[in-house]
């Protein structure tokens, strides 16, 4: 029987649960009987519920994010009506931020960590073995007053174990792995859940011995750094760069969250020697409207972001996600739009668009109302409208979306897309705001390559009938 098990709900069967991980290693460290287990949340309820009841287990965790968490609501509260004497400990982000609300909406949560877990769990069991665990140190209890909640101080990152054993990441072959080197940021996006918590980061030398670990026991496959920033920490993103560039696997992608802004001359040097196929980089641009970014606290300006994007990709060795937020504070549909083409004729490899979240627990969510923010109160708290943005505007938004991941995302059709974002009328948006159009028209069902090039090719030809040899050759040659 075990005595602990700590449960990760996935958004998809590809990711994995890196935090059920690195909180079995710390116990396990400790002394604890602990087992981690996670499943995606496509999974019905009920045979989670059964799976765990089999295990017996005295305590269970929860790892809730935006994206499990009335998942996990149901299941705790059918879980306390079979094992009415288990102790349920929600931790995670979107816990921490609702944990008065949470614990008194009768889930059955005995706690919720409000920071980092690893201590803090550690502690809990231990006084729980003592009997004695009325006030935690980094747990709100149900029935607490949250005034009285003491919250514990971070760690340190060197201290922490690495997450995996050989088994572990044996069992993750095919899925995404997830790397931790840093926690919190220097920056303060106010839409962001880490805005307020300051950057620390793990030696390098650690890192680097971490990676050997990983490298030795993933054979290919997504290794996704988790860190908020990775080129945050000055010199050592670039010695960390380097040092995967040098030793690369054939097969295996190291996959990083960066912000162009601040990107080094040692990070491009870096970037540029990896061989194709090695890195995977994800860069917020989020807006390319300054007072958008002001009303954020985002301190990046955007002709150098621009630049620095258009270095990173020259090369073309890394694969590239760009991202944009949609319904910022102060953007308009106009200034979206102007940003979305500017960033759209970068050639990116991917192109995410977003929408603003009003994160519980972050700044913008104390601001929201000052600014004029009208949000769901649901996970995941999507914009539904600003002063500058109207509902119907942000729906227009999500249709080309729509569109954008139908035929930009598809990978298929790169250089008629090049060729459209630089001549149609009113640019790329334009081009996939009518593309929705006919989309929502006229498709029943899936969208086969064919049919999607038919459809471009016809909104490309009724638009700009002059270049209809253009972009016959175009779509040829995309299709070649």
């Amino acid at each position: 029987m075990e005595e602990i098990l700590l449960v990760g709900m996935n958004s998809q069967y590809v990711h994995s649960a890196y935090a059920v991980f690195a909180l079995e290693a710390r116990l396990a460290a400790r002394g604890f009987s602990v087992q981690a287990r996670e499943w995606p949340v496509s999974v019905p309820r009920d045979e989670i519920l059964a799976e765990i009841c089999a295990l017996r287990p005295e305590v269970v965790g929860f790892s809730v994010y935006i994206w499990n968490v009335d998942y996990l609501a149901a299941l705790s509260m059918d879980l306390r009506k079979v094992l009415p004497g288990v102790l349920i400990v929600w931790g995670g982000p979107e816990a921490a931020a609702r944990a008065g609300e949470l614990l008194a909406a009768g889930l059955g949560i005995g706690y919720i960590c409000l920071g980092e877990g690893e201590e803090a769990l550690a502690e809990l069991l231990h006084r729980r073995r003592e009997g004695v665990t009325e006030n935690v140190a980094g747990f709100l209890r149900a029935g607490q007053d949250p005034a009285c909640a003491v919250r514990r101080g971070e760690a340190d990152m060197d201290t922490l174990p690495f997450p995996y054993t050989g088994e572990r990441l044996a069992s993750l072959q095919g899925r995404i792995v997830y790397y931790e080197s840093s926690r919190g940021c220097p920056f303060e996006c106010s839409f962001c859940a880490s805005a307020r918590e300051c950057p620390r980061f793990r030696s390098t030398e650690l890192v680097l011995q971490d990676l050997r670990l990983l490298m030795d026991n993933v054979e290919q496959g997504v290794i996704k750094f988790v860190d908020r920033t990775f080129n945050a920490g000055g010199r050592r993103a670039g010695d960390i760069l380097r040092f995967l560039g040098e030793k690369h696997k054939k097969g295996l992608r190291w996959h990083f969250e960066i912000n162009p802004f601040i990107l080094r001359e040692a990070d491009f040097a870096a970037f540029a020697a990896a061989p194709d196929g090695c890195f995977q980089a994800e860069a917020g641009v989020q807006s390319l409207y300054a007072p958008a970014l002001a009303a954020v606290r985002r301190g990046d300006e955007p002709r150098l972001v621009l630049d620095n994007l258009r270095r990173l990709l020259a090369p073309d060795n890394v694969h590239l996600h760009l991202g944009l937020i949609a319904g910022l504070p102060q953007e308009t549909a106009q200034t979206f739009a102007e940003g979305f083409n500017r960033t759209h004729q970068l050639g990116a490899h991917h192109l995410q668009l977003g929408f603003l979240k009003v994160l519980p627990g972050s700044p913008l969510a104390e601001e929201a109302e000052s600014l004029g923010l009208c949000y769901s109160s649901r996970s995941p708290y999507r914009v539904l409208s600003t002063p500058t943005m109207s509902f119907a505007e942000l729906c227009a938004v999500a249709k080309v979306e729509s569109a954008l991941n139908l035929f930009y995302n598809s990978g298929r059709f790169y250089q008629t897309l090049a060729r459209a974002g630089e001549v149609f009328p009113g640019g790329a948006y334009a081009l996939y705001a009518l593309l929705a159009g006919r989309v929502d028209r006229n498709v029943k069902g899936g969208l086969s390559a064919p049919h999607k090039a038919k459809v471009l090719f016809d909104v490309l030809l009724e638009e700009l009938p002059d270049e209809e040899a253009l972009w016959c050759d175009l779509l040829r040659l995309d299709w070649l």
